[in-house]
C-alpha cells in the first residue's frame, strides 16, 4: 500500500507592511487583476486633486455615473446665460459653483442603435470640425464602457474662450443620448483625468 504524503504547508513570513499592503496581498487571489486595477483607478480618481466623486442615479434612473460630490443642477436662468450662444442648448447640466466645469445631458429624439451609432459619431465630428475649424483634437472614435457601445470626441475648442470638451454618444431607449464634459482650458491639467474617470463610470440601465 502506497504511503500517503502529509499535506505540504507553506509558511509565509510575518508581514511587516501596513494595512493597505496586507489588503492587497490577501485580496489578489480572490479578485482578478483587472478588478484590482479598477479599484486602484477609482481610488486615485476619488482623491485626485481633492475632488470627491460619488455615484449618482440620473435621467429618472436610466443611467448611473460618478459625479463630483459638490456639483449641482444649473437653474433655468443659469442655463440661458451659459448657453446663450448655443443653438441646441442642453436642458440638464450639472456644474460646480463657478460654472466653469460642467457635465451636460441631452437625450434627443433621434432614433439610433449600435449599427447606426458610428455614423452619428462621424457626423458629430464633422459638425464640430465645421463649428470649430481651429480646434485642437485630442482623440475620437468608438469604444465600450461597461459593456455598452459609445462614440466619443475629445477636443479643445474656442468659444468665448478656449475650453476642453469630452463628448460621448450612445443609445438610450432607442434614442441618441449625448453626455458632455467641459471645462475652461486653464483647468485642463486638473480636470482632464477626472473627466476620464467620470465618463468611464457610466452605466446605462
Amino acid at each position: 500500500m502506497a504511503c500517503k504524503r502529509p499535506p505540504v504547508r507553506i509558511r509565509y513570513p510575518p508581514l511587516k507592511t501596513g494595512l493597505m499592503s496586507r489588503f492587497f496581498i490577501f485580496a489578489i487571489p480572490k479578485y482578478s487583476f483587472m478588478f484590482m486595477k479598477l479599484l486602484l483607478t477609482t481610488f486615485l480618481a476619488l482623491t485626485l486633486n481633492g475632488i470627491d466623486l460619488e455615484k449618482r442615479i440620473l435621467l429618472d434612473g436610466k443611467i448611473e455615473m460618478l459625479i463630483p460630490k459638490d456639483f449641482r443642477w444649473m437653474t433655468e436662468e443659469e442655463l440661458k446665460i451659459k448657453y446663450a450662444q448655443t443653438a441646441r442648448a442642453p436642458k440638464l447640466v450639472l456644474t460646480d459653483d463657478s460654472m466653469n466645469v460642467n457635465v451636460a445631458f441631452s437625450h434627443t429624439s433621434s432614433p439610433i442603435d449600435d449599427v447606426t451609432l458610428p455614423m452619428f459619431q462621424r457626423k458629430m465630428k464633422e459638425i464640430m470640425e465645421q463649428t470649430y475649424p481651429a480646434a485642437e483634437w485630442r482623440s475620437e472614435g468608438m469604444k465600450k464602457i461597461n459593456g455598452k457601445q459609445f462614440g466619443y470626441l475629445k477636443l479643445i475648442a474656442e468659444r468665448a474662450d478656449k475650453s476642453y470638451n469630452y463628448m460621448i454618444l450612445t443609445e438610450l431607449e432607442g434614442k441618441l443620448l449625448i453626455i458632455s464634459f467641459n471645462c475652461a482650458e486653464r483647468l485642463i491639467t486638473e480636470w482632464e483625468p477626472i473627466a476620464e474617470q467620470i465618463m468611464s463610470s457610466i452605466i446605462v440601465k
